[in-house]
C-alpha cells in the first residue's frame, strides 16, 4: 500500500494579540484555523501533519508551512501544478488582492519569470537537501484569477491630500495569508465570505444553474425576505426581517425589521429588533442589541455588541461593548497606525477599527482610535460627559474640528501674525 503524501504544520508558537489565542485556534467563519488548513490539504491529496519544529520534516516529497498560513485549495492545486513535482516556494503575483493583503506579513518579493509578486513560507519539498536551502529554492507564482471592482468612497474619507485614491476590492478562491496581525483575522475572514461564493461560481455551475431554475420557478411561493440563504434548524426569524445570502445556524433569533446580508451566523445568534449585519461573521451564543449595525467584522462567540456602530473590527470572546462606546474606524489624515512586533506600523489602510480583547467591555461616553487593541479582561468607560456647550463663528470649513472644554475649536496651532513694518519718521521740511 503505498504511503500517503505528508504535508507538514510546523509550529511556530506565536499567539495573536490582543487575544493570545494560538495562532493554530483562531477563528475562521467560527471554525479554527487548523480545520481550515487540514481542509485545503486533504483537498489536494496530502495528510497534514503537526511538528513542532522543521527538523522533523522527515518524509519526502511533501508540502510544508508555519502553523500561521491561512491557504485555500485552490491555490494549493495550482502551485503544485506549476512546481510539477520539484522542489519550489509558493507566491502570488502582483495583483490588486495581493496589494490588499500584502501589509504587516514580512512577505518575499519574488520573480517567476516575467512574472512579479510576493513569495510565502509556503514549501513544496522533493527531497531532504532542498529542506536546508528552502530560502533559495525557485518561487512559482499562482495567478490569483481575481475579480476587482471599486467600493464607493465619498472623496472627505480618502486618506490625506490623495483625494482621488480609489479603494478597490478582490474577489478571488486563490488566496493565502500568514495570520500574524488581528487585520489579518479580520481580513481572512471577509475574503473567505466572498470566496465562497466565488467558489460555487466556479466549481459547481452547473448545480447552481439548476437550483437558480428552481428557485424561479418556485418564486411566487417562497418568503421572499429570505433568498439565497441557509438556514439552520429552530430558528426564529421575524416575517418582517430580510435575509440575503447568508449562512444561519441553528437556533437563531432575528428580531422584526432586521437586515442579514452575506453573514455567517452561529448557533444561537440573537439579533435584535432594527438590527443590521452586512459581510460579518458572528460567533455562536453572541449577541446583536437593538438598531446596532455591524459591518465587515469579526465577533468572537459569547459577545455582546451594543454599539450602534461596528465596522471593519474584532470583537473577542464574551466582550461587551455598550450604545454609549464606540470605535472610531477612519483616519482622515492617513493610513491608521497599529502596534505590530512592539512599534507603530502602517496598517495599509485609512479605513480601520480596533481589536476588543476576549472579555473586556466598553462602557459608556467613550470612542476609541482606529488601529488600536483593547486587551483581555479591561473595563474602559469615559471619565467624563463629552458635551459640546459652544460652537464659536468664524472657525474653517472643510477641516476637522475637536471639542476642548466643552468648546469646538480648531486643532492645527495659530499661524504666526506678521509683525507690522517699523514707521519710517517724515523728513522735517527744510527751512
Amino acid at each position: 500500500m503505498p504511503v500517503a503524501l505528508r504535508a507538514y504544520i510546523v509550529a511556530t508558537g506565536s499567539r495573536l494579540s490582543p487575544f493570545g489565542d494560538a495562532v493554530q485556534d483562531v477563528l475562521v467563519l467560527n471554525r479554527p484555523l487548523c480545520g481550515h488548513q487540514d481542509d485545503a490539504l486533504r483537498a489536494v491529496g496530502f495528510e497534514p501533519v503537526r511538528v513542532d519544529s522543521w527538523d522533523r520534516v522527515d518524509q519526502f516529497p511533501c508540502l510544508a508551512f508555519p502553523d500561521d498560513l491561512y491557504v485555500t485549495r485552490q491555490l494549493l492545486r495550482d502551485f503544485l501544478k506549476a512546481a510539477a513535482g520539484a522542489s519550489a516556494r509558493a507566491g502570488i503575483r502582483a495583483s490588486q488582492y495581493l496589494a490588499n493583503s500584502h501589509p504587516l506579513q514580512d512577505l518575499v518579493p519574488a520573480r517567476d519569470g516575467e512574472a512579479e509578486g510576493m513569495a510565502y513560507e509556503l514549501w513544496h519539498l522533493a527531497s531532504a537537501a532542498d529542506l536546508a536551502r528552502r530560502g533559495e529554492l525557485p518561487v512559482r507564482l499562482v495567478d490569483p484569477r481575481e475579480k476587482v471592482t471599486e467600493v464607493p468612497v465619498p472623496a472627505g474619507f480618502r486618506a490625506g491630500a490623495d483625494k482621488d485614491r480609489r479603494t478597490l476590492a478582490a474577489g478571488t478562491t486563490r488566496r493565502a495569508m500568514h495570520v500574524r496581525h488581528w487585520i489579518h483575522l479580520l481580513r481572512v475572514n471577509l475574503d473567505a465570505i466572498g470566496g465562497t461564493f466565488q467558489e460555487a461560481f466556479e466549481e459547481r455551475k452547473l448545480s447552481l444553474v439548476l437550483r437558480g431554475l428552481w428557485f424561479l420557478l418556485t418564486f411566487p411561493f417562497r418568503n421572499r425576505n429570505r433568498v439565497f440563504s441557509r438556514i439552520g434548524k429552530k430558528c426564529k426569524i421575524h416575517r418582517t426581517a430580510i435575509v440575503e445570502a447568508s449562512w444561519i445556524g441553528d437556533g437563531v433569533h432575528i428580531g422584526p425589521y432586521s437586515v442579514v446580508q452575506g453573514a455567517v451566523l452561529g448557533d444561537g445568534v440573537a439579533v435584535a429588533a432594527h438590527s443590521q449585519i452586512a459581510l460579518s461573521v458572528m460567533g455562536p451564543g453572541s449577541w446583536l442589541t437593538r438598531g446596532a449595525f455591524v459591518f465587515c467584522s469579526v465577533v468572537y462567540p459569547g459577545a455582546f455588541v451594543g454599539m450602534p456602530f461596528t465596522q471593519v473590527s474584532v470583537i473577542g470572546r464574551g466582550a461587551t461593548t455598550t450604545s454609549l462606546a464606540g470605535l472610531v474606524d477612519i483616519n482622515f489624515f492617513g493610513d491608521v497606525k497599529v502596534r505590530h512586533q512592539g512599534r507603530l506600523v502602517d496598517s495599509g489602510t485609512n479605513f480601520l477599527g480596533s481589536a476588543v480583547g476576549h472579555g473586556a467591555t466598553l462602557g459608556t461616553r467613550l470612542f476609541v482610535s482606529p488601529g488600536r487593541e483593547v486587551p483581555n479582561g479591561y473595563f474602559v468607560t469615559g471619565a467624563e460627559e463629552g458635551w459640546v456647550n459652544k460652537l464659536p463663528e468664524g472657525l474653517p470649513t472643510g477641516v476637522p474640528l475637536v471639542v476642548r472644554g466643552a468648546t469646538v475649536v480648531d486643532p492645527r496651532p495659530a499661524e504666526p501674525t506678521p509683525s507690522a513694518p517699523e514707521a519710517v519718521p517724515a523728513e522735517e521740511p527744510r527751512t
